[in-house]
């Protein structure tokens, strides 16, 4: 073997150890957000003079705002239903999406789960959001940045589902030929 071979297998191998690195890295700040996202508070509601309620996703699951009369009321079984969801989503996107594409062992039907379960969870976000927005309008609460995250988390999905970041997140070894 000649020296230049050997020089271009290295410049090669290193060129894809730097992707691997830049991928998994950005696959790392992604589930950060994502996390934080969920845990972080979206809305802070005010209840006497020093009294406060922050709901972050994750803590609607276990805190159910309740009417000191009747129970939770409908609207809020209805938002923990689709908090349950959200929070199902994003698990699923970290470790069935985020951790293969990662590790480069993500698959076809994977890939195809992921868009899915993407477009889910930016959805999710959004009302989350949206959410937060409309009990701005109250004296009684505050919007948290939490539904921001959560959104900034979902929409940062969204380059490793492009055609161009297929090579970097798929399993080069079950590819077929025509996408090498």
């Amino acid at each position: 073997m000649s020296a230049e071979n050997t020089d271009a297998r290295n410049l090669k191998w290193r060129i894809a150890a730097l992707e691997r690195l830049i991928l998994s890295v950005y696959c790392l700040a992604v589930s950060v957000l994502i996390i934080v996202g969920l845990l972080t508070p979206f809305l802070t509601e005010h209840v006497g003079e020093d009294n406060e309620t922050s709901w972050s996703v994750l803590n609607y699951l276990f805190n159910l705002p309740t009417d000191a009369d009747e129970g939770p009321g409908l609207l809020a079984v209805a938002f923990m239903i689709g908090f349950i969801g959200l929070t199902l989503v994003s698990i699923l996107i970290l470790f069935a999406f985020l951790l293969p594409a990662a590790r480069r062992t993500l698959t076809e039907r994977w890939l195809m789960i992921g868009r899915v379960l993407v477009a889910l969870g930016v959805i999710g976000a959004a009302i989350v959001l949206l959410f937060s927005l409309s009990a701005l309008g109250t004296v009684r609460t505050e919007m948290g940045a939490g539904s921001i995250i959560l959104l900034v988390g979902m929409l940062a999905l969204v380059p490793l589902l492009t055609s161009a970041a297929r090579p970097y997140i798929v399993d080069a070894t079950i590819r077929p030929d025509y996408m090498r």
